[in-house]
């Protein structure tokens, strides 16, 4: 139902057809540990897994992101 995942973007990025397949339809997939430079490739890869109807929040700390993604569905 929730999927935690506090790494740099590579790992978010190379991971992220793991971390979606392993995530429940209805579910959230919470990512920290984001500079704020990598955020469209993260909102990018995980909107183009989860599909473009994903709702994005985010929560900022300095140059530091936190993103959540929840969608109805999961597109893989």
């Amino acid at each position: 139902d929730l999927i935690v995942a506090n790494i740099l973007r590579n790992v978010l990025v190379d991971h992220a057809e793991a971390l979606v397949s392993r995530l429940r339809p209805g579910g959230s997939i919470l990512l920290s540990g984001i500079l704020e430079i990598d955020r469209s490739d993260i909102v990018n890869r995980y909107q183009a897994l989860m599909g473009e109807g994903v709702v994005v929040q985010e929560t900022k700390k300095g140059d530091w992101l936190a993103l959540l993604f929840q969608s109805s569905t999961v597109a893989i």
